[in-house]
């Protein structure tokens, strides 16, 4: 066995002598001729002629596990990612071929780490794609709808939701439901939403809800509407609410009315605002009754009225307060009352104003002073004058006392008088000026005499 490798050994060496060639001499090289194979031994070995052939036959020679290099030495090392080592013809040894990258030379090779991720799309947000349906959806069956995946449903197109016939629809269950996307919600026709079985509509969430076509909604039948969850009401929109039956408004809950949105709850229209039940009232919120149609205002019930919490006061407005009916001014109680703006107690007209209880007026602030309609001011009677305290008179503005008449001045006490401000003062007509003048403050007086005098022009009002 030895001696068969030592004459295999052997033979290689004779043939490679003979093949030998004198390489080029390089820089500082001896000119003189090669005596053995060129094989360069490496730095430190002996430099005289090699008795052995000195061909490394590659990592773990003679072992068959290890086959040896190919003639032209080990392959070009790897360019790293993003490059390519050009492959000439002849240099590349017999074996699979260089894997180019997916579409073949054309592209580039895959980076280490493989594909990219998809992009997904603007915002960050990844876009599944659209959904390519086995077969014609305007012929699908409810059980092919019942057997569409999550993945399905993820990339459903509204035109594609519009082709579904409306048999089909009932295939949809609620947790399928929710694996829609918002944008496909919008595609539903009437005729098919009628066929949407309750347990599909108790999974819409509010973005979907968000999207349903307003004409729609006139075709929901009841307990689909029942079936809703109180969340899904946060999705409704204005002119959605405006389409929804009179008999279904009259089944909100507290829970449903309280996720509304304030412009939601802004499509109530008097027909339907008249029949919400007085107890969802309480869940009203001052953004929301911000939002209500003044309209709506002149149907409000009584018992509608007084379940609202007094905060809720705070969001009404001027053209709101217009057309509170005067019965139910009645019913305003004094926390009520403290919670309104003076830019909505401008809304109270002089005959609605009348109707309100006296008492309502005891915590009155300067800023709801400032207020009143100059008119609606001046024919409140004498009992609601007197409980306004005194503090509050300071927010009198001179547009409101220039309307004052002798009436009304008598209505005041010496306190109330003298909590009035100079610019109040100096806008009063001489007359009704004349008879408050004697119940007057000296630090009135004075400051009244500094405002008419000014720069030494002549400002109008009563002479001091």
């Amino acid at each position: 066995m030895l001696k068969s490798a030592e004459f295999e050994l052997d033979s290689i060496l004779s043939a490679l002598t003979d093949h030998l060639v004198e390489p080029p001499a390089g820089p500082g090289a001896d000119a003189g001729p090669v005596d053995a194979p060129g094989v360069n031994p490496g730095p430190g070995a002996d430099a005289g002629p090699v008795d052995a052939p000195g061909v490394n036959p590659g990592p773990g020679a003679g072992s068959p596990d290890f086959p040896p290099l190919p003639p032209v030495g080990a392959p070009p090392a790897d360019p790293g990612p993003g490059g390519q080592t050009p492959v000439f013809d002849g240099d590349q040894p017999a074996g699979p071929p260089v894997n180019s990258g997916p579409g073949g030379p054309d592209f580039p090779p895959l980076p280490p780490g493989g594909a990219p991720p998809a992009d997904p799309g603007p915002g960050g947000q990844f876009i599944p794609p659209p959904f390519v349906p086995d077969g014609n959806l305007a012929e699908f069956r409810p059980d092919q709808v019942a057997g569409l995946k999550a993945e399905d449903l993820a990339g459903f197109q509204p035109d594609q939701m519009r082709e579904l016939p409306p048999e089909a629809i009932g295939g949809f269950n609620g947790d399928q439901f929710s694996n829609l996307p918002p944008e496909a919600i919008a595609g539903f026709r009437p005729d098919q939403f009628s066929e949407l079985p309750p347990q599909a509509v108790g999974g819409f969430a509010p973005e979907q809800l968000a999207e349903l076509p307003p004409e729609v909604m006139g075709r929901m039948a009841p307990d689909q509407f029942k079936a809703l969850p109180p969340e899904a009401f946060a999705g409704f929109q204005p002119d959605q609410i405006g389409e929804l039956p009179p008999e279904f408004i009259g089944e909100f809950s507290q829970d449903e009315f309280r996720s509304l949105a304030p412009q939601a709850v802004g499509g109530f229209n008097p027909e339907q605002f008249e029949v919400l039940p007085p107890e969802v009232f309480e869940a009203m919120n001052p953004d929301q009754a911000q939002a209500l149609s003044p309209k709506v205002m002149k149907v409000m019930e009584p018992d509608q009225f007084q379940s609202m919490p007094p905060d809720v006061f705070g969001g009404f407005n001027a053209k709101q307060l217009k057309r509170l009916p005067g019965q139910l001014i009645e019913d305003f109680s004094q926390e009520a009352f403290n919670q309104l703006s003076g830019d909505a107690i401008t809304g109270f007209k002089p005959k609605a104003a009348k109707n309100f209880d006296p008492e309502v007026f005891a915590e009155l602030s300067r800023e709801q002073m400032s207020g009143w309609n100059p008119k609606t001011l001046s024919k409140l009677s004498g009992d609601q004058i007197a409980s306004m305290p005194a503090a509050a008179f300071e927010g009198v503005t001179a547009e409101q006392a220039k309307t004052f008449k002798g009436k009304f001045i008598k209505k005041l006490d010496s306190s109330q008088i003298r909590s009035l401000e100079p610019e109040a003062l100096e806008a009063m007509p001489p007359k009704i000026f004349g008879r408050i003048e004697d119940s007057l403050s000296s630090q009135q007086i004075d400051e009244l005499s500094l405002l008419n005098e000014g720069d030494g022009e002549d400002i109008g009002g009563p002479v001091i």
